[in-house]
């Protein structure tokens, strides 16, 4: 079996001209073992109190207002684009190629702000110079509830970014191997330790059907594929 997340399922094939894979033909879905949702992370001594303050600011100059991501192409870029285009505004983008150089310029406010996980932006929110301003996801993470929805902060609703980690097999492999793989993934997710696991990085466990990640797969390989358009990002 494969362990894969979802950028090098559903974004690389929109973002590289050749790739040594093809998913569909060469794996087949077996489950989803995790989503990480993203959150807009911005400087604690900043300007932004909310969504809105940053989509008004962004609205007000276009073109100043800015946002860091790990590198072209990444769900944060994607995710990042996303709001730009549901808000009507224009931002820079600032690819970096290292995460902690990343949070350290959101935190110095040289970088407006960014989109990152819980397990990301964790040193930096621990030591007081980051905060999570909202969730991008349609409703608040129980571990998290203290931190609001985009939409609650005045941002466009329904907007969702996250990351996840599934597990693929050869396309060979015979449904009923496929259909016994699941069922132990599912099991799986249900043991004490490996949930306290998950938890404490920001990981929701999230058990599915063989059909359920098809259908996952196809369509975030279709939202992906949009914003690569969108964005002409582009990895060779």
């Amino acid at each position: 079996m494969l362990l894969v997340d979802n950028g090098h399922v559903t974004i690389n094939p929109a973002l590289f001209s050749k790739l040594p894979y093809d998913v569909e033909r060469d794996f087949a879905p077996v489950g989803l073992l995790f989503r990480t949702p993203f959150f807009v992370a911005v400087s604690t001594s900043g300007p932004y109190r909310s969504v809105a303050d940053l989509i008004g600011a962004a609205k007000a100059k276009p073109g100043e207002v800015s946002y860091g991501t790990p590198f072209v192409g990444s769900p944060s870029h994607l995710g990042s684009a996303l709001l730009e285009s549901l808000t009507g505004t224009q931002m820079i983008h600032v690819p970096f190629k290292e995460t902690p150089q990343l949070w350290t310029a959101i935190s110095t406010g040289e970088v407006s702000w960014g989109l990152g996980t819980i397990a990301s932006t964790r040193p930096m929110v621990q030591s007081g110079r980051l905060k999570l301003m909202a969730i991008a996801a349609s409703q608040r993470l129980p571990t998290h509830s203290t931190i609001p929805t985009v939409a609650e902060l005045g941002g466009p609703s329904g907007y969702e970014v996250n990351a996840w980690v599934a597990l693929l097999a050869p396309r060979a492999t015979p449904t009923r191997a496929l259909q016994r793989l699941n069922a132990e993934i599912n099991n799986a997710l249900q043991e004490k330790d490996l949930l306290e696991r998950f938890v404490s990085f920001g990981f929701e466990p999230t058990p599915s059907t063989v059909s359920q990640l098809a259908d996952l797969i196809r369509a975030d390989t279709r939202k992906f594929g949009e914003l690569v358009k969108r964005t002409g990002a582009k990895a060779d």
